[in-house]
C-alpha cells in the first residue's frame, strides 16, 4: 500500500472524528497506537477503519511512535495528532499521491497552521515539518517529547550517530492545521503541566541539553512562568550550535518573553544583534520594532517594521517558526499606530485601509481607523459611515463598529448598537471585555444604575493578567456605578472580593479584605489577592476620573488629602487639562512647590498652546525639582528632558522665521532654510522619543471640550 496515517491517542474522543475524516479519502491504511483511553476514543477510530494498537504509556512519545511503526505496511506514513486534521480536498490527496508515486526523496515537509485563537482574526503560527516519510528507510524518532526524525547512522548502539532527516516542501499544496495550542485546549488536557514533567526529566539527564531547554521555556511560558522560561531560553541560547535548525525559535521566544517582562533593553540587545544574522527573518524585526516602541523610540521602531516587510518579500521565511502575517498585515498596522501617534494622519489612514482590505477582521485595523478620522476632526456619523464601509456585509462587523466606536468614546452612537446586539448575541458571544465595553458606554451616557446590573452579571475567573485586570476593574465600576447613583453595593458574593463601606455617606473604603481567584483547573487555592487600602484608593480614584465622576474623585481627595497630586495628575492624564492646570497652579500659589510631574504637565499644556518659552522654563523647573527628588519617576525626568529639547527647538524655528532682512532682494534665505530643515528633523526625532502625553479618543474629546461631563459633574438622565 502507498500511504498510511499514524497518530498517538488518549481520549482524543472530541477531536478524533475530525482528524480522521480529513484523512479517510487518500489514507490506504490508518494505525491508532492508544496509550489507555478510557472514553470513546478506541471506538472511533475503529470506526473509521483505524487498526487500533493498545500500547502502555511510559511517558516517552518517541517510543510510542516507533512501536506504530513497527506496524507499518505502507511504504509512506503520514504522521498526525489527533487535535490536527488535513486541510486537503480531493484534488489535492489525489496530488499528494502523485507525487509519492514519482518523488525520489525520502521525507517530505508540510505546511502547518496552528491555531492561537478561535477568532476569525485571531493569530496563527505558521511552520513546515517533516511529517511524510518512507517506511522503509529505517527512520526512527528520539526524544521523549517533541519527538524528531532521525536515521541511525553507524553501527552499533552506542557508536551510532543521529540525523535529523530533512527533505523538500511537498508540492501537492496539502496543510496540516492544529488547533491544541488554543487556551481552552491546552487548559482541558493540561498538556502544559505533562510537558514540564516530561522535560524537566529529560534534563535531570541532560542538564545542558539546548532542544530540552527551548522546549522547557515553551512549557513554563504556557504555565505562565515567565520568569523561569526567560531563564531557560537563555541557557538554550548559550549552549545551542549556530547552525541549529531551532536557534531562530529560541530567539523569538525569549524576545517575546523579555517584552511581556519588560525588559526592553535586553530585548533590544538581542534583536538587534540576531536580525543581522537572520535578515530573512520577519518576526525578529518585527519584535525588534515591538521594542524600539515600547522604549519610546519610534522612528528606529518604523525602519525595524519596514524591514520585517522587506524580510517577508525575500521569500525565504518558511524555514521559520513565523507568525502569520508578522512581515505584512502585522507590521503594516504597527507602522500605522506609529503614524498615528505622529500624528501622521494620511499615512495612518492609507495604512489602515490597507490593512482591513487584507484582514477585515482585524480590531486594530478598525480602532486605529475610528481613531485617526476622530482625530482628523470627523464627526462621529461620519466615523461610523467609514467603519461600516470598511466592515461590509460581515457577521461580525457591528460587534467591531461597537468596539470601535466605544473607544474612540463615540458613546451616543455606540449605544444603539449595543442595544441591538444585546438582543442578537447569544450567550457564548458575550465576552466578558464586551459586557464592560457595553457598560462603559452605558456609563458615559448617563444610565449607571444599567451599567451596574450588566457588570454584576459578569462570571470573571482570572486566568491570566488581562482577565484579572478585566476584573478589578468591572468591580470598581460598579462601585462607583452605585456609589454615584445611591445604590446599596450589589457585588455578588461569589468569591471574588469583599468591600467594606464607611458609615452614611457611602464612601468606599478601599481596603479589599480577602479576594479569592479562582484557581487552576484542580481547583487548588492561591493567596488572596491583597493590595494596601493606598493602592486601592489611588485605583480607585484613577478610575473615577476616568470614567469622568470628578465629583467622587473629589470626596476622595476630601476624605484623604494625599490623593491630592494624583487627582491632579490623573485630571490631566485623563484629558481634562485644564481643570488640572487650574489645581495646580493653586497648589503652587499655596505652597511655593510643584512635583516633578505636575512641571511636567503644565509644560505640555503650554507647549499644546504655542507657548514655547514658557514651557521650557516649566521643563527646566521640573528637571530642577526631579534631579533633587528621591522618589520621582525616572520616566518623569526622561519626559522633562524632551519637552525642554523640543521647546527649545520650537524657539529655535521661531527664531529662524525671523532672522535675516527677509524682504531684501540680496539676501535668499537659504542658510535659514537649510537650518530650518535640520531642526524639524530633530523636532521630529524627539517626538519620536514619545515625550507627550496620549490621550485616547474619549480623553481627545475632553481636552477639546466636547465631553458632556468635562465640568467636575456627571450628567443627569
Amino acid at each position: 500500500m502507498l500511504l498510511g496515517v499514524h497518530l498517538i491517542v488518549r481520549n482524543e474522543a472530541d477531536v478524533l472524528e475530525r482528524c480522521l475524516k480529513s484523512v479517510k479519502a487518500f489514507a490506504d491504511e490508518i494505525i491508532v497506537a492508544d496509550t489507555g483511553s478510557s472514553d470513546e476514543t478506541k471506538q472511533i477510530a475503529l470506526r473509521f477503519g483505524a487498526r487500533v494498537l493498545e500500547i502502555e504509556w511510559e511517558e516517552d512519545f518517541a517510543e510510542a511512535r516507533n512501536k506504530a511503526l513497527l506496524n507499518a505496511r505502507t511504504l509512506w506514513v503520514l504522521v498526525l495528532d489527533a487535535d490536527e486534521w488535513v486541510d486537503c480536498p480531493a484534488q489535492i490527496g489525489i496530488q499528494l499521491r502523485e507525487e509519492l508515486k514519482r518523488t525520489p526523496e525520502a521525507a517530505l515537509r508540510i505546511k502547518m497552521e496552528h491555531m492561537l485563537d478561535t477568532d476569525d482574526a485571531g493569530g496563527k503560527i505558521l511552520n513546515e515539518a517533516i511529517r511524510i516519510f518512507r517506511a522503509d528507510r529505517g527512520f526512527v524518532y528520539v526524544g521523549e517529547i517533541h519527538e524528531q526524525l532521525v536515521r541511525i547512522a553507524g553501527r552499533g548502539t552506542e557508536a551510532s550517530r543521529k540525523v535529523d532527516v530533512d527533505g523538500p516542501l511537498s508540492q501537492s499544496g496539502i496543510v496540516i492545521r492544529h488547533d491544541g495550542y488554543l487556551p481552552a485546549a491546552m487548559a482541558r488536557k493540561e498538556k502544559a503541566i505533562r510537558n514540564e514533567r516530561i522535560i524537566a526529566r529529560q534534563l535531570s539527564k541532560r542538564p545542558n541539553d539546548p532542544f530540552c531547554l527551548y522546549n522547557y521555556g515553551v512549557a513554563l511560558c504556557q504555565l505562565g512562568k515567565l520568569d523561569e522560561a526567560c531563564q531557560a531560553f537563555g541557557r538554550s541560547l548559550v549552549e545551542v550550535r549556530l547552525e541549529a535548525p531551532f536557534r531562530p525559535a529560541i530567539i523569538r521566544d525569549y524576545a517575546k518573553v523579555l517584552l511581556v517582562l519588560r525588559r526592553i533593553g535586553q530585548a533590544e540587545a538581542l534583536l538587534e544583534e540576531e536580525t543581522l544574522q537572520y535578515s530573512d527573518y520577519p518576526d525578529l524585526f518585527l519584535l525588534q520594532g515591538d521594542a524600539l516602541r515600547a522604549g519610546g523610540r519610534l522612528l528606529e521602531a518604523i525602519h525595524a517594521y519596514e524591514a520585517a516587510i522587506n524580510a517577508e518579500s525575500i521569500g525565504r521565511g518558511s524555514r521559520y517558526l513565523a507568525e502569520a502575517g508578522a512581515g505584512n498585515v502585522l507590521a503594516h498596522i504597527a507602522l500605522a499606530e506609529i503614524w498615528l501617534e505622529l500624528e501622521q494622519l494620511d499615512k495612518a489612514q492609507l495604512l489602515f485601509e490597507r490593512v482591513l482590505l487584507e484582514k477585515p477582521f482585524m480590531e486594530r485595523g478598525y480602532n486605529g481607523l475610528a481613531a485617526c478620522h476622530h482625530a482628523a476632526g470627523k464627526s462621529d456619523s461620519e466615523i461610523y459611515e467609514t467603519l461600516l464601509s470598511a466592515a461590509g456585509k460581515q457577521p461580525k462587523g457591528e460587534l467591531l463598529i461597537a468596539r470601535s466606536m466605544t473607544r474612540v468614546g463615540a458613546f451616543g452612537t455606540a449605544l444603539p448598537l449595543w442595544r441591538k446586539l444585546d438582543s442578537s448575541l447569544n450567550a457564548g458571544e458575550w465576552l466578558s471585555e464586551n459586557v464592560c465595553l457595553y457598560a462603559r458606554v452605558l456609563i458615559g451616557e448617563g444610565y449607571l444604575a444599567e451599567a451596574a446590573a450588566k457588570m454584576n452579571d459578569l462570571q470573571i475567573w482570572p486566568a491570566n493578567e488581562n482577565e484579572s485586570r478585566l476584573m478589578e476593574t468591572a468591580i470598581m465600576d460598579i462601585v462607583l456605578c452605585s456609589w454615584n447613583e445611591g445604590l446599596k453595593l450589589n457585588l455578588k458574593d461569589e468569591g471574588i472580593l469583599f468591600l467594606k463601606l464607611k458609615d452614611d455617606d457611602h464612601l468606599v473604603l478601599v481596603s479589599i479584605e480577602a479576594a479569592v481567584l479562582k484557581l487552576s483547573a484542580q481547583e487548588k487555592p492561591q493567596a488572596p489577592w491583597q493590595e494596601s487600602k493606598a493602592a486601592w484608593g489611588r485605583k480607585l480614584l484613577e478610575r473615577a476620573v476616568a470614567l469622568g465622576m470628578l465629583h467622587l474623585a473629589d470626596q476622595m481627595v476630601q476624605a484623604d488629602e494625599r490623593l491630592d497630586l494624583i487627582f491632579e495628575q490623573t485630571l490631566y492624564d485623563e484629558g481634562y487639562k485644564d481643570a488640572a492646570a487650574e489645581r495646580m497652579l493653586r497648589s503652587y500659589a499655596a505652597t511655593g512647590e510643584l512635583a516633578g510631574g505636575q512641571w511636567l504637565r503644565l509644560g505640555e499644556l503650554l507647549y499644546i498652546k504655542g507657548l514655547y518659552s514658557e514651557a521650557l522654563g516649566m521643563f527646566e523647573q521640573g528637571i530642577a525639582v526631579s534631579e533633587l527628588a528621591e522618589k520621582e519617576p525616572l520616566q518623569t525626568t526622561r519626559r522633562l528632558r524632551l519637552g525642554a529639547a523640543a521647546a527649545s527647538l520650537r524657539l529655535a524655528l521661531e527664531a529662524l522665521s525671523l532672522a535675516g532682512p527677509q524682504d531684501s532682494r540680496t539676501w535668499d534665505g537659504s542658510w535659514a532654510e537649510t537650518d530650518a530643515v535640520k531642526l524639524l528633523a530633530a523636532l521630529q526625532r524627539i517626538d519620536g522619543l514619545g515625550w507627550r502625553t496620549k490621550w485616547n479618543g474619549v480623553q481627545r474629546r475632553r481636552a477639546n471640550g466636547q465631553a458632556a461631563e468635562a465640568n467636575f459633574l456627571m450628567h443627569d438622565r
